[in-house]
């Protein structure tokens, strides 16, 4: 199965964490999940960014957290 490297934007070097899934669809899905998750979570009002590469170094996909900054 491919390797996929999920990390924050910002942080450097990546991946935060290695995942095997069967495709590039299975990564974008997980990527918006983990956003999601973070953004119902994060103590602050500043948006993050979370990214897929594939096992290239390719972009396969980048996720924010919620826009909605609202208590």
């Amino acid at each position: 199965m491919p390797r996929y490297f999920v990390s924050l934007d910002h942080c450097l070097p990546p991946p935060q964490a290695i995942e095997e899934l069967p495709d590039d669809e299975a990564a974008r899905v997980l990527a918006m999940a983990v956003a999601a998750e973070f953004g119902r979570n994060r103590q602050g009002r500043t948006q993050e960014c979370i990214i897929v590469l594939n096992e290239r170094g390719q972009l396969i996909h980048k996720a924010w957290t919620s826009s909605d900054c609202s208590d």
